[in-house]
């Protein structure tokens, strides 16, 4: 079986033969997802007022160092205390914005990753193994709300969640989630899985598997509301609710899927950052970190 490093190997020197032959690999940042005529393209930003550059994350604190590790997203509850998953399935919390004791909260058992707290201390995470959990804020009961696509659905029903990655809540309860691939968690030791290794082969294989799915509270019901998207991540529900935003790492685009009004369809192909709105989403960049 090839190592990891062989694999990232092969991955770079693939990379470096597009620059010493004119190669095309099936990897989206080689195809036009859709043209922008110049014209409908706003300015880019002069880089000041909010947008101007800083260094305030150079002064940043670091909290829990050598206590906590892995840890893929932080979740705040309304009174400040931070709900932190970690590489091992552990949900951890500290009250007062982080001032307070680290507390182990409950175990998932799995990779959770994105999540959300809830009004009463529950919080809902998506977990890489299980697909979709439910933390109790008192117990620390882990609950799987979603494993697979409901049998009604109209997107491939029954199949299964794998890497379930980021999600947001919308107003009526409803979780919109993402799944990154279709390649199945890899076991990094006994209770611990690796998170990029899914990555990287599925990016060796070359197909587009990440989805973006909702969930319904009430009635349980799971289903497939677009797919075929180059490593599905980040997701948030905008502001008035009229459609949801999934970050592409692969293709690093953010695409919007229509909730609401006259333009409710499958996934605008357009780059959100194209589009003439009025709208701010926080991003960050995993290599430079802004």
């Amino acid at each position: 079986m090839l190592g990891f490093s062989t694999i990232v190997a092969f991955v770079a020197s693939a990379a470096a033969l597009l620059y010493v032959k004119d190669l095309r690999l099936p990897y989206p940042c080689f195809q036009v997802v859709q043209a922008i005529p110049s014209e409908q393209r706003p300015a880019p930003s002069d880089l000041q007022g909010p947008y101007a550059i800083n260094l305030h994350l150079q002064k940043a604190k670091k909290l829990f160092e050598n206590e906590i590790s892995g840890v893929e997203t932080v979740s705040i509850s309304q009174e400040g205390t931070l709900y932190l998953p970690d590489k091992l399935g552990q949900i951890w919390t500290s009250k007062d914005g982080g001032r307070g004791k680290l507390e182990q909260l409950g175990y998932a058992g799995g990779r959770p990753l994105g999540g959300h707290v809830y009004a009463n201390g529950d919080a809902i995470f998506c977990d890489m193994i299980k697909g979709l959990v439910r933390v109790n804020g008192t117990s620390g009961l882990t609950t799987i709300l979603a494993k697979r696509v409901s049998l009604t659905a109209s997107k491939t029903p029954g199949s299964e969640i794998i890497f379930a990655d980021d999600l947001d809540v919308a107003s009526d309860g409803t979780v919109y989630f993402t799944t990154l691939t279709d390649v199945p968690p890899i076991p990094a030791s006994t209770n611990e899985y690796d998170a990029l290794k899914p990555c990287v082969l599925n990016i060796l294989q070359g197909s587009a598997q990440g989805r973006l799915l909702s969930y319904k509270p009430s009635t349980g019901f799971t289903q497939v509301l677009a797919d075929n998207i180059w490593q599905a991540n980040g997701v948030a529900v905008s502001q008035d609710e009229t459609f949801v935003v999934v970050a592409s790492t692969g293709s690093t685009r953010l695409y919007r899927y229509w909730l609401k009004g006259s333009k409710v369809r499958p996934c605008d192909n357009r780059v959100l950052c194209t589009c003439r709105l009025q709208l701010t989403f926080w991003l960050t960049r995993f290599a430079a970190g802004h």
